[in-house]
């Protein structure tokens, strides 16, 4: 009795270890589709300066461009 019990006790732990890995995985992927939503959502103004400051960007410009983008 003692082993049939070990082995629906080891049999539980498998199950509660491959829900927990899927639950992790999920939880992985859809954090990482959040962080790609919240980079991209912040690359659009950056998009939009850059033709400005290619040809007619000032110094004050510049540093604004480039401390939004390492910001964000």
């Amino acid at each position: 009795m003692d082993n049939s019990s070990s082995h629906v006790e080891s049999r539980w732990r498998t199950q509660l270890r491959n829900r927990i890995i899927q639950a992790s995985s999920l939880l992985e992927i859809l954090l990482s589709g959040l962080v790609l939503i919240g980079l991209l959502l912040s690359a659009v103004p950056l998009i939009k300066w850059m033709p400005g400051l290619l040809f007619d960007g000032n110094e004050v410009e510049i540093r604004i461009f480039w401390s939004g983008a390492l910001t964000s």
